[in-house]
């Protein structure tokens, strides 16, 4: 049969072929044979795609059903059938991403007549069939399986509200919203799927405005990272938006006053000047000449500075991120203006409070703990009431779910598998560190740290740790006095050098190993601010903010040397010890903490083995396969620290 071609050049077969297969998998379903639905079309999409660029059967069936979505009618109803409610509910928000928007796949006049025969009609829609979604999703919905700390699960609740909304079945789906909303809206952790979104929207269909409008601003409150969507006129130049259809579900709540009410407080607000020092607090700043043998131009002046010339380089904080750009001025027009005596107020820690902690509305960017959201709306609308002891609670007890991530088990394709189901939620980790910096830089260091001390030991101790690693002379002396070690912010440096030495490295993994309630205290830390993980697209600890910028080029992941001595304190390297087993990121949603910071994980255990377990250091670090993922400069330094260790040096 002639086949055309689709998404990724892949091919598509015959619209009668799919159908075919759309039949025999109907029928297995309604013989009671589930079972073998799954096998039948996998071996059907061997048929049209083969190795090498699908290789395995999962991802060949995969691609099958990206081009002949109504396949995943039946594959749904034979998971359902099965009891397989995380699988049905994977399937769902797979062909809700594939078909969205579309009611039939493309086929000639012969297919569609087939397709439209009432005699089919009991083998499922051979369609994207909003009425049977829905039904569907209602049932999945009801699995003990889905439990709401997944990333997949929030999607697929997501998505419930929003079909109940395009199949104008809103009622329905309103005992499902009242036992979900309360669980949604108390979440330590972002939503992430616009699951508090499509309730409004939801609400407001269901003419319960007031309860729509509490939530909108609950919302505001804490972080919605998509606020603009409520502004209905904004949001109609975003095609998606108005295919989800928002404004029309949105539009009689729009038109009350208390709506209007909503906007003005907490989306039509004046946005945030980042060239105007009374607008925005520094980040950082720092002298210097301008290099090269260009001009720049001076971004107070705008006149141009010649090469060679002293200026002043420097970053502002933006709300809940920095600036992407380092700025550069000459040093005569910087200290003349306002940045001048900005820069005062920012090296003697008194940055004024609305500055730091501006309304949300005025930034450009949100935080992601809800939590921490909430205290920074607060605090911008009462600067001068800031809670300190609120602040150190949510910086000790701030917690993401752990980083998702892959383990390469080996050196086949098949052999890198991911840990887990991914939790909602897993990024902002480093939170926690840029609250940290925002009250030390407003003149509250001294007052937060006296309040952390405050906290039972493990919570104080896991703050100390992340202060210890804060170059700031407050930091740094109450984090050595808290854990009752002098040379803490020696060591701290030499973990923090650009390029440590095999003494250096010795140093710092002593230190850890002699002070036991500090490793605890970083163990935490690790696990609760990822200190010691490094992404370019979900970063932790800001590496922008002057006191943090170690942090950058995977500086924290330094921090891992502290445990050479005690690698199987960390869960990850407790795995590679005991398995020889790789971590890696995880390429969908560029999830790239681990692969980053793999090669420093992979330094601390092979030095761990080197000197506790010299005889399994060669079934870790000498198999062929790990060459292929430890292949760079530092993985070559990583090698001669180990060969001199197997020498029985220690410089």
């Amino acid at each position: 049969m002639p086949r055309d071609t689709s998404l990724y050049g892949q091919e598509r077969p015959h619209p009668l072929a799919s159908l075919a297969a759309f039949l025999v998998a109907g029928a297995l379903n309604k013989s009671g044979q589930a079972g073998e639905v799954r096998a039948l079309l996998t071996d059907f999409a061997g048929h049209f795609y083969s190795p090498p660029r699908h290789a395995t059967p999962t991802v060949r069936l995969s691609a099958l059903v990206s081009v002949c979505p109504a396949l995943f009618v039946p594959l749904i109803e034979a998971a359902i059938a099965a009891g397989q409610m995380w699988e049905a509910a994977w399937l769902m928000v797979d062909f809700h991403r594939d078909q969205k928007g579309t009611s039939h796949e493309a086929g000639d006049a012969l297919f569609a007549a087939a397709a439209a025969d009432p005699r089919l009609s009991g083998f499922g829609p051979f369609c994207y069939d909003r009425r049977w979604i829905m039904e569907r999703q209602l049932s999945i919905a009801e699995s003990p399986e889905l439990d709401r700390r997944y990333s997949l699960v929030r999607k697929f609740d997501a998505q419930l509200l929003e079909m109940a909304l395009l199949a104008k079945l809103p009622e329905r789906a309103a005992s499902f919203l009242d036992a979900r909303l309360p669980a949604y809206r108390d979440s330590p952790v972002e939503d992430g799927h616009n699951f508090g979104f499509d309730a409004v929207c939801l609400l407001a269909v269901l003419g319960r405005h007031e309860e729509a409008l509490a939530l909108a601003r609950h919302l505001a409150r804490t972080g919605y990272d998509l606020m603009w969507r409520f502004d209905l006129v904004g949001a109609e130049s975003m095609a998606w938006t108005q295919d989800m259809r928002q404004n029309e579900w949105l539009g009689a709540l729009a038109a009350t006053p208390a709506y209007e009410a909503f906007l003005r407080e907490e989306l039509k607000v004046p946005k945030l000047a980042l060239d105007d020092p009374a607008s925005v607090p520094l980040a950082s700043v720092r002298d210097g000449e301008l290099g090269g043998k260009k001009k720049a131009r001076c971004f107070v002046s705008r006149k141009l500075i010649q090469p060679g010339a002293p200026v002043v380089k420097f970053r502002v904080v933006a709300g809940s991120r920095c600036g992407d750009n380092e700025e550069t001025a000459s040093r005569a027009a910087f200290d003349a203006s306002g940045w001048g005596r900005s820069r005062v107020a920012f090296e003697a820690d008194r940055v004024l409070p609305a500055l730091m902690f501006p309304h949300p509305g005025a930034g450009r960017s949100k935080w992601h703990s809800p939590s921490m959201a909430a205290f920074c709306h607060d605090a911008a609308l009462n600067p001068d009431g800031l809670d300190i002891t609120r602040a150190a609670r949510l910086i000790a007890q701030h917690a993401p779910p752990p980083v998702r991530h892959e383990w390469v088990k080996g050196p086949a394709a098949g052999q890198r598998v991911a840990t887990a189901r991914p939790f909602a939620g897993d990024g902002g980790h480093g939170e926690a560190a840029n609250l940290l910096w925002r009250l030390v830089k407003i003149g509250l260091g001294e007052a937060l740290l006296a309040a952390v001390s405050a906290l039972p030991e493990e919570q104080a101790d896991k703050v100390f740790a992340l202060a210890s690693t804060m170059r700031h002379p407050l930091a740094r002396k109450a984090a050595a006095t808290h854990f009752a070690a002098p040379d803490l912010p020696d060591v701290m440096d030499t973990a923090f050098k650009s390029r440590l030495t095999l003494a250096d490295h010795l140093t710092v993994a002593d230190f850890g190993s002699a002070n036991p309630r500090f490793r605890a205290g970083l163990l935490a830390a690790f696990e609760g601010y990822a200190l010691h993980l490094y992404s370019n697209y979900h970063p932790g600890v800001d590496w922008y903010l002057q006191e943090f910028q170690h942090y950058s080029l995977a500086g924290g992941s330094r921090l891992l040397f502290f445990l050479i001595h005690h690698a199987d304190e960390e869960p990850v390297m407790a795995t590679m010890l005991e398995q020889g087993w790789l971590p890696n990121g995880e390429g969908a949603g560029a999830y790239d903490a681990y692969g980053n910071s793999r090669r420093f994980l992979v330094r601390t255990v092979a030095m761990h083995l080197a000197l506790h377990a010299p005889e399994k250091l060669d079934a870790f670090w000498g198999r062929d396969w790990v060459g292929f993922w430890c292949d760079t400069s530092l993985d070559r330094e990583t090698e001669r620290m180990l060969k001199a260790l197997k020498a029985g040096k220690r410089r």
